[in-house]
């Protein structure tokens, strides 16, 4: 992960974050999991 931070006038900060694919997809597989494990869906098995 790259974070690049420029400061900008009246105390603001712009922060430029780059994130590898790979890391993204890993962390959106885990959400999606979790979220499978706790949705309901009437007329469907649990899972």
């Amino acid at each position: 992960m790259k974070v690049t931070t420029e400061r900008m006038p009246e105390s603001q900060v712009v922060l430029e974050i780059e994130v590898e694919p790979e890391h993204v997809e890993r962390s959106r597989e885990r959400a999606y999991q979790r979220l499978a494990q706790k949705t309901e869906v009437p007329g469907f098995r649990k899972g």
